[in-house]
Formats: structure tokens, sequence, C-alpha cells
């Protein structure tokens, strides 16, 4: 797993990226994120029918967000905010092909308090976690 933590840009605040190459094709892990398996372990309890472009949503969680580019086997950008938190971020996960391997990368911007750079990786990290656990079941 590589991490970036960058200081903060001007207006646009602080910063977080996290990239990881799994063991499955890119058309495994995009099937896997849109999943309803795959969005519970990345985003939370949700009817994945909300995701989608220019839809807004809300996780059981209390996550709400909303999709505002998506290009299929590609990457998507959509705002993520949980419910602790004042105001949203920006998320764009992307995935690319690493030597017949899917390298993801998730890149998240738009947060506005140092310490939400900490709690990004944290969260991140233990998706990623999950996601290899997942992953392991199914292929």
């Amino acid at each position: 797993m590589i991490e970036k933590t960058d200081p903060q840009l001007k207006n646009l605040g602080f910063q977080y990226s996290i990239r990881k190459t799994f063991p499955v094709s890119v058309d495994v892990l995009w099937e896997f994120i849109l999943s309803e398996q795959g969005i519970l372990v990345w985003l939370g309890t949700m009817d994945i029918t909300d995701f989608e472009l220019n839809k807004s949503f809300k996780t059981q969680e209390g996550i709400e967000g909303k999709v505002t580019t998506f290009k299929p086997d590609c990457h998507f950008r959509m705002s993520w905010k949980p419910p602790h938190w004042d105001k949203p971020s920006i998320i764009e996960l992307r995935i690319t092909n690493n030597k017949g391997r899917a390298a993801m990368v998730i890149h998240q911007t738009r947060f506005f308090e140092f310490e939400k750079r900490e709690e990004m990786k944290i969260y991140w990290s233990n998706v990623i976690e999950r996601m290899i656990v997942e992953l392991k079941k199914d292929f």
C-alpha cells in the first residue's frame, strides 16, 4: 500500500491518497467495487441503485454523497460526507491496469481540518484490508 499525505492545498483544504495493487484484473476489481458487497466494504449499507451519476445517496451509517463523474472500468468522482463532518470532501477512485493486475487509487480532497487526514488514513487503510479479505473469498 502506498499512502500520500500532502500539506494543505490552497483553497482545497487537505488531501489524502492511498494506492493498492490487487491480484485481480481491472474488470474483477471494478465489478467488486460497484457490487453490493463492495459498496458495503468501502461506503456502507445502502441501496446500490442509489449509487449512480448525479444521484444523491445516504448510507445507513449516515454517509452522504453524490457521484459527479463516472467512467466505467476507469474512475468515478463523488462528494462524500460522514455524519460528523460539517462539509463534504471529494473522493476520486481510479482503477488502472498494472501488469495484468488492478491498481486502485483513492484520492480525497477538500477536508479542512488537519485531524481529518489521520481519520482518513485509518478509514481507507481499513477499507483496503477489508477489500483484500473479501476478494480472497471470491477469487
